[in-house]
């Protein structure tokens, strides 16, 4: 599609993330959009035992629920994706992924900010024990799950988190096509 060019962007508000204003060019003639600036983050399929997938319940204020999810966190300031996505399994889960295989890369909702989830795979780690950054994750319920069961989780609508339930059908497909399923 042609005809669209953003023109300018007007920061709004700075504090973990930024709120701008978006001067966009359009075939109707320019507009301003209201969007959220993110630094990006990234999400960990680990595998742990015989197979078992390493979830986690947290709480999420903006939906004032204990959501069931991947490990995940965003990426600190100039940090790579796989040293962020390392140092969170460490944070949350206190595990240190024996390899990661990058699974993906998606928008998490285009029609309002730019922030990419970069989706990883761990085939394995080592316990090194967590060292929990937040209040959140010094509380968050550690699980471990067939990765059957928690696909299961995501069909019984259990889990509902846009990023788990793609990292985990990735995975899944990762396993299929690698002959380790």
């Amino acid at each position: 599609m042609t005809g669209f060019k953003r023109l300018g962007r007007d920061p709004v508000y700075e504090g973990r993330f930024s709120v701008v204003r978006d001067t966009v060019s359009t075939p109707a003639g320019e507009q301003e959009r209201e969007n959220i600036h993110h630094q990006g983050a990234v999400a960990v399929v680990v595998l742990v035992g015989d197979g078992d997938v390493v979830l986690v319940r947290q709480y999420r204020a903006a939906v004032d629920e204990h959501v069931v999810e991947l490990p995940a966190g965003k990426l600190d300031g100039g940090e790579d994706a796989e040293t962020c996505a390392r140092r969170e399994l460490v944070e949350e889960v206190g595990l240190l992924p024996d390899g990661l295989v990058a699974l993906g890369t998606y928008f998490v909702s285009p029609g309002w900010t730019d922030e990419e989830m970069i989706l990883f795979f761990a085939p394995g780690a080592t316990e090194v024990g967590n060292s929990p950054q937040s209040v959140e994750e010094a509380h968050m319920d550690i699980l471990r799950v067939p990765l059957a069961d928690a696909l299961a989780m995501v069909r019984s609508g259990e889990i509902h988190d846009a990023k788990t339930m793609l990292g985990l059908l990735l995975a899944r497909d990762y396993l299929g096509s690698s002959g380790n399923a």
